[in-house]
């Protein structure tokens, strides 16, 4: 039980410090590159 509450935690607390990395590392990329609109739209319908 206890094992997997702490396995738990960690996957958490790991998914919530990379994933605003991850996602403001990708829009920079894209705003380099295209239009910020087209961007936002594209990576809203891969999202949903």
């Amino acid at each position: 039980m206890y094992e997997l509450e702490a396995v738990g935690l960690a996957l958490g607390v790991a998914a919530a410090v990379l994933f605003p990395i991850v996602a403001v590392t990708v829009h920079a990329r894209r705003d380099r590159h295209r239009n910020r609109k087209a961007g936002a739209r594209r990576t809203d319908k891969i999202r949903l």
